[in-house]
């Protein structure tokens, strides 16, 4: 239906002006939505060659190459905006799940101990628990991120949270 019109449409201005960036752009994101993600990260790939700083572009294309399995790729793509914008904490938190997927366990902790700090420093207890327990549940003989979770849970007042915790830190020392 409309996606399909909307695809050639596209196509046609893409045939027409071969450099321009939206349109390479809005075909990308139309043959994403149609489920075409092979065809869309070829012109999410066209946009960045084009423009190397087209973020949603990266995004995209991190999104679908994810989509299709390729989870390297998504990485690199995902590690690129990273570089450019340190404080994009969900990108963070998307790219230590990506390790987590490939096996990569010390970069996913890296991941997760980087967003645990950032929502400690803001004030974010809850979700800095959240993501110490996260690096807990992947690699449980992270003695400093047990430590933490177990200063959080009592600076929160759940004692035997902390005691817990504090007692697991103790059996690996």
């Amino acid at each position: 239906g409309r996606i399909d019109e909307a695809i050639e449409q596209y196509r046609e201005a893409v045939r027409m002006q071969p450099n321009h960036v939206n349109a390479h752009y809005s075909l990308g994101t139309a043959l994403h939505t149609k489920g075409d993600l092979v065809a869309a990260i070829v012109e999410y790939r066209t946009v960045i060659r084009l423009q190397p700083a087209h973020v949603g572009t990266h995004i995209n294309l991190g999104i679908a190459l994810q989509s299709t399995g390729d989870v390297k790729d998504a990485i690199a793509e995902y590690q690129k905006l990273i570089k450019e914008d340190p404080t994009d904490l969900p990108l963070v938190n998307t790219l230590g799940d990506l390790y987590v997927r490939l096996g990569n366990i010390p970069e996913a902790v890296r991941c997760f101990t980087r967003l645990a700090e950032s929502y400690d420093n803001g004030g974010f207890v809850v979700r800095a628990i959240a993501m110490y327990k996260k690096v807990s549940k992947i690699d449980s003989g992270q003695i400093q991120s047990l430590s933490r979770l177990a200063d959080l849970y009592l600076r929160q007042g759940l004692n035997s949270d902390a005691r817990a915790h504090y007692l697991q830190v103790a059996d690996y020392l």
